[in-house]
């Protein structure tokens, strides 16, 4: 839930169970020792909350899976080693450009 492991100093490396589907908010705010957060190809991930990595100093790189939807745009607030993230080709809602800056992917309607 919400503030679950926030600022816990002794977590490393998190590997998210396939089934999950939510991060709530600052779920791992503040965890300076944070260096690894894992989705695998399989994840179900559709939401990251607000502030949900926030201030996770030693986070480098984090993959993000197909399923993500919904990220709110701090979730990764004041993660200054942050120097890579990498999103599943096959996301429907986000991509990347060479800054390592996340855009919402524009979605066309079609109308019959």
């Amino acid at each position: 839930g919400t503030e679950a492991f926030k600022n816990c100093s002794l977590l490393v490396k998190i590997t998210f169970n396939d089934a999950l589907t939510t991060l709530e908010n600052t779920v791992f705010d503040g965890c300076d020792a944070l260096e690894e957060a894992v989705f695998s190809e399989n994840s179900r991930i559709e939401n990251i909350g607000t502030r949900c990595f926030a201030n996770c100093d030693k986070l480098k790189e984090i993959y993000l899976p197909a399923t993500l939807s919904y990220m709110s745009g701090s979730a990764f607030t004041g993660c200054d080693s942050l120097e890579k993230i990498v999103i599943h080709p096959d996301n429907r809602y986000y991509t990347v450009d060479h800054n390592y800056i996340i855009y919402t992917k524009p979605i066309s309607i079609q109308t019959r």
